[in-house]
């Protein structure tokens, strides 16, 4: 019998295979490690992946870190007003605490705080190396629950990675918004610029029938990290999940998204921002799988790229056949601030039922020279003309937040980074 050739592993690779073999993993996690092993990290020939060759520009992967849970310290200040301030360092949730808590005796009641790694309902079943990346290396986070209330709470979850050397900071939040409960989650992750640095970072949510989940994931790692995040979410009937994930900063970045409807007349309205420069590569992968008859979505993401860098968005729906009366619209929209910059969309359909709306669009461009011409034309210079227009292009995407201080937030985000481009 003649010997198989035995496959070439990269570095990157051969650093992951080895943390695997020393973890001590529960049964789950062991087979998303035992999916790792077998079929490596995806290259370009794996089609969900053939524009962010993961085996070519994840050079390594680091020993996890070794951070241990301490108080709660303090931390910056949250992008917005919030009940609840958690903080997570070097992927490891810090102790629960009072302090820095704005949180009323009412949003107290409402809001359920636990440190632990919740499940993975969130996601969806098909094997995906993300989701399974950060199922094996993760192994904490934070479980909330939110009961219904009055006013909506807000907690805010800050991911911090502190440590001086290179580190692999993995954790795994687990949602619940309880049947009739809304609320706000708004998510912050950032670490050093002089650190070669890996975050993994899993939200699974459930939005359980008549609730609202209003949720911003801002990703603003260092110029040097590779940031690997997923997002779970499954909704019940006539229920709402509105989230919006912005990306900056970070030299490589894969987020893949799962959502799938599982009951009638709900809502689903995705929307997100990514600014890259540099040599950065940043791909937004989005899978909504519409399972029920009657529901709305509405996905719509802006990409502003300079210099060299490359963004990416891979958008499917899939409207299945017991899905009538869907309506599902997807935009993908990309503005070029270079010659030398790339933005690769991939929008997909995959329509079985017959009585549905469903359509998508992309657009790719330079700024425009006749709204440009008019800003020159009426005095104003040239550097401030062109970032009024990027400002506007984001904008129309942040502008559908319900939440006025995330608005704000965001666009405050977008003006210092367009300052210091």
């Amino acid at each position: 019998m003649t010997a198989q050739p035995q496959k070439i592993q990269t570095q990157g690779e051969t650093a992951l295979l080895q943390q695997l073999a020393v973890l001590d993993l529960d049964p789950t996690r062991q087979a998303a490690a035992d999916r790792l092993k077998l079929n490596g990290l995806p290259h370009r020939r794996v089609e969900e992946w053939k524009y962010t060759d993961l085996r070519a520009l994840l050079k390594d992967v680091p020993q996890l870190s070794k951070a241990k849970r301490t108080a709660a310290s303090s931390v910056a200040k949250p992008l917005i007003p919030a009940d609840f301030v958690l903080t997570v360092v070097d992927g490891i949730p810090q102790e629960i605490s009072a302090a820095g808590t704005t949180a009323s005796a009412e949003a107290k009641k409402a809001v359920s705080i636990e440190i632990g790694l919740g499940d993975a309902s969130g996601f969806h079943e098909k094997a995906n190396t993300n989701v399974d990346l950060n199922m094996a290396l993760a192994s904490s986070g934070f479980i909330v629950r939110f009961s219904k209330s009055a006013t909506p709470p807000v907690v805010f979850i800050d991911h911090i990675v502190s440590d001086a050397d290179a580190v692999t900071a993995a954790c795994r939040h687990s949602v619940v918004v309880e049947k009739g409960a809304q609320a706000v989650l708004v998510e912050r992750f950032s670490g050093p610029d002089d650190t070669a640095y890996v975050a993994s970072a899993g939200l699974s949510v459930i939005v359980e029938d008549g609730a609202k989940l209003t949720h911003a994931r801002v990703v603003t790692e260092g110029i040097q990290s590779s940031h690997l995040g997923t997002i779970g979410a499954r909704i019940g009937s006539e229920a709402v999940y509105e989230p919006f994930v912005m990306t900056l900063g970070s030299h490589l970045v894969r987020t893949d998204v799962q959502i799938t409807f599982d009951g009638e007349r709900s809502h689903l309205g995705i929307r997100g921002a990514t600014l890259v420069k540099g040599k950065d590569h940043t791909d937004m992968t989005l899978e909504v799988d519409h399972a029920s008859p009657n529901c709305t979505s509405i996905e719509q993401f802006k990409s502003v790229i300079a210099d060299e860098a490359k963004a990416v968005f891979q958008g499917k729906i899939m409207v299945k056949q017991i899905a009538q009366k869907t309506d599902a619209k997807m935009m993908s929209q990309g503005l070029l601030l270079s010659e030398n910059g790339e933005f690769l969309n991939k929008p997909e359909l995959e329509i079985f039922a017959d009585d549905v709306i469903c359509g998508h669009g992309a657009t790719c461009g330079d700024i425009d020279e006749d709204m440009l011409f008019y800003l020159l034309s009426r005095g104003i210079p040239r550097p401030i003309a062109e970032t009024m227009m990027v400002q506007a292009f984001v904008a129309e995407a942040i502008e559908d937040t319900e939440q006025p201080a995330i608005i704000e937030a965001l666009e405050a985000i977008l003006a210092d980074w367009l300052a210091k481009r």
